[in-house]
């Protein structure tokens, strides 16, 4: 089971930003979880809110404003020991911090407009290991959109179960490998999580859940062979699995 840092390494440095990536590869993370949004420039950025008011403390729409000025703003984080600030960085600035051999799961969170220049900017800044780089999005019309762009990447369909108590799990993992979808990234209690886990495997999908802290229920998902687990703490869940016998 790998272990992916959500938003990076976001407990030690400000969620999406550079700093947070490359301290999620000395927490011992195996890929990194970014979300990404376009400027009003067509820029790819990696942020996660509509605006940035939460992690800035001043409130401009991401696809209201271009890149050049988006990119002065300090992302914070406020720790005991002072204020981790850094800048709000381009896709090619996150594959550039991206080490060899590691994973980058980009979650579009916005739709399918970020399509076109995700392509290009992804053209221009590879090669890059296309099989460690993965695509993720709650949206259907996105994941198609993006899997007649880019065939050679993985596709992630997220699925929310609190959100969605009476999914059809069986109906789900079909519908997915209908459409050429390469896994799914799942949310909720372990027990409905296990389930679907179980029959997206048997499908041939891989196998991601998010987001999971605490180190015994990460113990439990690498009994049930899941693939990735994303977590706020790669540092105590990837030792909490390599004692327990990776």
């Amino acid at each position: 089971m790998k272990i992916i840092a959500h938003r990076g390494s976001n407990l030690k440095a400000p969620e999406n930003t550079v700093t947070a990536v490359k301290q999620a590869w000395l927490d011992g993370a195996d890929g990194v979880e970014l979300d990404i949004r376009l400027t009003s420039d067509k820029n790819v950025v990696a942020f996660h809110d509509e605006d940035t008011k939460r992690v800035t403390g001043t409130e401009y729409k991401i696809n209201k404003y271009p890149f050049d000025f988006l990119q002065n703003l300090d992302c914070t984080l406020q720790k005991d020991s002072g204020k981790i600030s850094d800048k709000i960085p381009a896709i090619g600035e996150i594959v550039d911090s991206t080490k060899d051999g590691k994973e980058l799961f980009l979650e579009i969170k916005c739709g399918k407009e970020i399509i076109n220049p995700l392509r290009e900017k992804l053209a221009d800044i590879f090669p890059f290991d296309k099989k460690k780089l993965s695509i993720i999005s709650f949206l259907p019309e996105v994941l198609i959109n993006i899997w007649s762009s880019f065939h050679e990447i993985n596709i992630y369909k997220l699925i929310d179960l609190d959100r969605n108590p009476n999914m059809n799990y069986l109906n789900a993992v079909n519908e997915a490998v209908k459409n050429g979808i390469t896994g799914l990234g799942i949310s909720g209690d372990f027990y409905r999580c296990r389930q679907m886990v179980i029959l997206a495997k048997s499908a041939g999908l891989k196998t991601n859940v998010w987001t999971v802290d605490n180190t015994e229920i990460a113990a439990k998902y690498h009994e049930i062979g899941l693939d990735y687990l994303t977590t706020n703490n790669p540092d105590l869940i990837k030792k909490a699995i390599t004692m327990g016998g990776s």
